[in-house]
């Protein structure tokens, strides 16, 4: 829904009416009550003095009461008038606040940016009654970054293809940043017309809305369903809901950031907790490897034992086999000896490497 092909011009005019009425105060009120009451005195005395020669006997008195009775009905016909004026004025304001508030609880209810902006501009075509509605988020440089669309269904919205770029009747509000009416968006200086497949739209009405940076965008109704153009009270109506869809959407702008932040927070606190138990597996593989080492080099330190260990006792046991052999190979041939043989001192037995001193009880061998 947008008519934009040319840049605006800089000094284009605002396009909604000046003559609008002005709302009835109670200053306003007294003034009037006022000017009523006096002006009905004056009325009164003019009157009974253009009439005085008529005022005579009972049909006199009786013409003057019809006539004050009258302007008593025309007075309290005018300040009756008044109040009713009042109590529909204050009827609306109530309704528009009522709308406001439900429609905030509805787009304060999501904390989904993209939600939020469909809502926003739905929320708001419903609170001013219009066939169309529309919001555009601006871009840094200048432009439209993304056009959400109401009243219009998704395969039209296809059918009418890219969306609006930012010139054109739209150009004026995004480049100057304040509210527009306009009746008639044929008769515009900026409009260019429709592109293909577009609806046909007749009046507009544009706010800025005040949201904080970075986002900035812009609220645009088109037509009316009870047909009439829109008026001040539209435009005020739209400002207020447009200041209450600033604060969602910032509100739903905090929402994403904090998810970012804490989506960060969570993938440094993974990393800090991946480099610690990295740290402790890596102190555990080298606390592995050490006493790996320390157990390698002590069983070759047992198995060196055990071998040593091991040719001690054979070396023991080939001593003692010889030692016994050649004890009893000695003995043998000492019994061999006759009874007559001295010993002699000095002698060894050569085969065994001993040195052996012979007592003198050789017959004590003969018993072994």
């Amino acid at each position: 829904m947008s008519p934009d092909t040319h840049p605006h011009h800089p000094h284009s005019p605002r396009s909604h009416p000046s003559d609008d009425a002005r709302p009835l105060t109670i200053r306003r009120l007294k003034w009037i009550a006022f000017a009523a009451s006096l002006g009905f005195v004056v009325v009164l005395e003019t009157a009974r003095h253009a009439l005085f020669p008529y005022l005579t006997g009972w049909g006199g008195n009786l013409l003057l009461d019809g006539f004050v009775f009258v302007a008593t009905l025309f007075f309290l016909g005018g300040v009756f008038d008044v109040i009713e004026r009042i109590h529909l004025q204050l009827e609306r304001k109530n309704r528009e606040l009522t709308a406001l508030r439900q429609a905030g609880l509805l787009v304060f209810s999501e904390l989904s940016e993209e939600v939020v902006l469909q809502k926003v501009v739905d929320q708001a075509r419903q609170l001013v009654a219009t066939k169309y509605g529309a919001l555009s988020v601006l871009a840094e440089a200048g432009g439209i970054l993304a056009f959400v669309t109401s009243g219009i269904d998704p395969a039209e919205r296809s059918r009418i293809g890219s969306p609006p770029v930012g010139r054109g009747v739209l150009g004026v509000t995004l480049h100057h940043g304040h509210a527009m009416r306009v009746s008639e968006l044929s008769g515009h200086p900026e409009s260019v017309g429709f592109p293909a497949n577009h609806p046909p739209m007749k009046s507009l009405l544009a706010v800025p809305i005040p949201c904080k940076m970075p986002f900035r965008g812009n609220l645009y109704l088109c037509d009316k369903v009870d047909g009439t153009p829109f008026d001040a009270n539209d435009e005020a109506t739209l400002g207020h809901f447009a200041v209450s869809a600033a604060i969602a959407i910032d509100n739903a702008e905090l929402h994403r950031r904090a998810g970012e932040l804490a989506a960060s927070e969570e993938r440094l606190r993974l990393a800090h907790e991946m480099h610690d138990g990295l740290a402790q597996v890596l102190a555990y593989v080298e606390e592995v490897e050490a006493v790996s080492r320390s157990i390698a080099l002590r069983k070759r330190a047992l198995q060196e034992k055990v071998k040593n260990a091991r040719q001690e006792e054979s070396l023991s046991e080939r001593d003692r086999a010889l030692l016994k052999h050649g004890v009893r190979a000695w003995v043998d041939e000492i019994l061999a000896l006759p009874p007559d043989w001295q010993y002699d001192p000095g002698v060894a037995w050569d085969e065994i490497g001993i040195d052996m001193l012979v007592v003198d009880e050789a017959a004590a061998f003969k018993n072994l």
